[in-house]
């Protein structure tokens, strides 16, 4: 299904989906207007609105977020419908959903161009995600927020699944079925790269295809094979990569040779940081040289922070906006998605002692996602200081005591808590890091935890915080779980 490329603006989507999540739901949307509104909506720097592809009443598809990444379209949920959203509670819609937006009103009927184009890209990716194609997969807007009148009367959802499924039926034979591997390349569950790899195929090996079908484009080639297990090959990386041309002949080297896109990936340049054994890191947020030393130094502390924010993205595009070489190695997200920004071999500064840089040489940073510091409210919400003016920006309210925790510390009364998936996370990178660099498995005495001690913690070597540092600040507060480090 061919689209046009447009892109988004960093911040009105994610790199990414957090915890691991994949699509499991198509959301259709109405546009509200024009096809141009939607590349103006989400180019506008600050909207925090974006989605997945946009289609026009001609029929023209326009791709504006990757499909493994996350747009935001759907994340407010209000006395939803939909029984796969209801299933998964609180988790933010937009972490396992694609979204389509559709040029016109809600109640504008949708041109016949509209509903083939859907219908196929729909099928498309119900196809590269294996995603049921029925009413419970494909919902509108309004079956995640009732008050939202979207995708509108003008959507037939039911006559657009029928259409989908008949779409998504179709395979071809191929004229050939006995094919050969030219490239080393990947069996995969469905045909994108996103897909889970079922087994590696090495050159010279053969398959027998019982079809083909249009998948993602890799190299200029959407072609992929069936097998008989209904797993799918890149078609670019066997001995007829253009299943319908009768020769079966075409030599495309540099198709072929860049099938390790498509499959295997290759080591990069510099490598990266190995000593973390099979924890997932994700490095597709990592500073540039320019943003940190790459001066290897030997590590024997890990200061743990929290970013006074709601996302490891917002921290990481605030020092990408101004290298100072503050940074920390690692970001660890609300949802337990751990971002390395650098090499933790190398440093940066990020303790902010003044007159000294020795402690950010030997110590690796770890910022932990997390709003810190609230005050109470006369009407009983708890607000966070940024990022609007000082305490302005509610985070919960008084009765919902699993958000927060009440105890005193540093003129503050009540610190924003850690979600289990987070702490998790937390635990397993400091106990790779410890591991990897020999750094002690040690605490500070739990009075002196929190303490601002500079003769104590000049010497230490072990698990401290940015407040052992600096008196003026308070990561990592009173909420943090110490024992959750399991050290």
């Amino acid at each position: 299904m061919e689209s046009k490329w447009i892109g988004c603006v960093d911040g009105n989507f994610r790199v990414g989906r957090p915890a691991g999540n994949e699509p499991k739901v198509i959301v259709l949307h109405s546009l509200g207007g024009p096809i141009a509104l939607a590349t103006r909506r989400f180019h506008a720097v600050g909207s925090l609105m974006s989605c997945h592809y946009a289609i026009g009443k001609d029929g023209t598809i326009q791709q504006f977020v990757s499909e493994s990444d996350t747009a935001f379209h759907a994340g407010l949920i209000v006395n939803p419908t939909s029984r796969l959203v209801v299933s998964q509670g609180r988790v933010n819609p937009n972490f396992y959903s694609i979204g389509v937006e559709h040029e016109g009103a809600p109640n504008e009927a949708w041109t016949e161009s509209q509903v083939e184009a859907s219908s196929r890209l729909i099928a498309d990716i119900g196809r590269r995600w294996r995603i049921p194609l029925d009413d419970a997969r494909v919902i509108s807007h309004q079956a995640i927020r009732a008050s939202a009148d979207c995708p509108g009367a003008g959507c037939k959802v039911a006559k657009l699944i029928t259409r989908a499924q008949e779409h998504f039926m179709r395979r071809t034979s191929p004229a050939q079925p006995f094919l050969r591997i030219t490239s080393r390349c990947n069996r995969r569950l469905a045909p994108s790269r996103a897909s889970r790899i079922v087994q590696t195929l090495e050159a010279g090996s053969h398959f027998a295809a019982v079809a083909f079908v249009q998948g993602e484009l890799v190299c200029n080639n959407s072609f992929w094979y069936v097998d008989e297990e209904d797993n799918y090959i890149w078609a670019g990386a066997t001995d007829r990569p253009h299943p319908i041309e009768n020769d079966g002949q075409r030599d495309d080297d540099q198709q072929r040779s860049s099938d390790s896109m498509e499959a295997v990936e290759q080591p990069q340049s510099p490598a990266h940081f190995t000593g973390l054994g099979e924890l997932i890191v994700d490095r597709r947020l990592a500073l540039g040289v320019k943003d940190y030393y790459s001066v290897a130094t030997r590590k024997d502390l890990i200061v743990l922070h929290f970013t006074a924010g709601r996302s490891a993205m917002s921290a990481i595009q605030t020092w990408k906006a101004d290298p100072q070489h503050v940074a920390t190695a690692y970001v660890v997200d609300m949802d337990g998605t751990i971002f390395e920004a650098f090499d933790p071999r190398n440093w940066a500064y990020h303790l902010g002692i003044r007159g000294t840089k020795m402690h950010d040489v030997r110590s690796i940073g770890i910022e932990i996602a997390n709003v810190g510091p609230l005050k109470l409210q006369p009407d009983g919400a708890l607000n966070w200081w940024p990022p609007q003016e000082q305490y302005q920006t509610r985070w919960c309210g008084r009765d919902e005591s699993r958000c927060y925790v009440e105890s005193e510390y540093r003129g503050i009364h009540h610190f924003a808590t850690f979600p289990e998936p987070q702490l998790r996370s937390v635990a397993q990178l400091v106990r790779q890091l410890t591991s990897a660099f020999s750094i002690p498995r040690n605490l500070a005495p739990a009075q002196k935890r929190l303490e601002f001690d500079p003769s104590f913690f000049s010497n230490f070597r072990g698990i401290a915080t940015h407040a052992n540092f600096r008196a003026d600040k308070w990561d990592i507060g009173p909420a943090f779980n110490w024992d959750s480090l399991g050290v």
